[in-house]
């Protein structure tokens, strides 16, 4: 628990610098009209993370989510508006249930996996895209003297937009749609219970062009 804490204070300390910074170089950018973004670029995405999770599930009914971290890269493809990458994203969650899930603590979930997206929005300041992603997504349980994972894909639709400070640097913010696809065993009429989770998460964070 306290690791992630110092995971959050770390992107938000990270947040403020940036935003300070951005605000700096638009003060001195001010008069200059050179923030048009080239044809070709590449987008790097760090914030704070926070996953609210929904339905009928364990993750929903019996553990607790905390705040964790984001982390992605996008290139746009032959100059185009269409955009491919990576995600990133990791976030903890404590067993509030045991009676539903079993007897261990709380899990570290950790998901990655390939992205594509499109840019719908490049304005002087203002960046919009929405993108579309599937990959690997792992929940390394934890007891008080053992350990074990469940693992499968994880699917994920994240609109975004973004604000720029100047050409390279800038803030933005995601609302996200994730479904994880788990391989639990599980007796066959509580496989929709274990073998996936739902999830809408927000992210806010520093967006930088290069």
């Amino acid at each position: 628990m306290n690791l992630n804490i110092k995971k959050i204070l770390f992107c938000l300390c990270l947040f403020s610098v940036l935003l300070t910074s951005g605000q700096e170089i638009e003060e001195e950018d001010s008069n200059s009209s050179d923030w048009v973004q080239d044809d070709h670029f590449g987008v790097f995405k760090v914030g704070l993370y926070v996953p609210l999770v929904m339905g009928d599930n364990f993750a929903n009914k019996a553990l607790k989510q905390d705040a964790g971290v984001e982390v992605a890269f996008m290139v746009n493809i032959f100059d185009s508006p269409v955009l491919l990458g990576v995600n990133f994203n990791h976030f903890h969650a404590d067993v509030v249930d045991p009676q539903l899930v079993g007897n261990y603590t709380g899990a570290d979930i950790n998901s990655i996996g390939p992205m594509i997206g499109y840019q719908v929005l490049n304005d002087t300041n203002w960046r919009g895209t929405v993108a579309l992603g599937y990959g690997f997504v792992k929940y390394k349980n934890s007891g008080k003297n053992f350990d074990f994972s469940d693992s499968g894909g994880s699917l994920t639709v994240a609109p975004s937009m973004g604000y720029h400070f100047s050409r390279h640097i800038g803030a933005y913010g995601e609302l996200a749609f994730r479904r994880d696809f788990l391989n639990i065993e599980s007796p066959s009429e509580l496989k929709t219970f274990f073998n996936g989770a739902t999830y809408i998460s927000f992210s806010l964070g520093v967006r930088i062009v290069i």
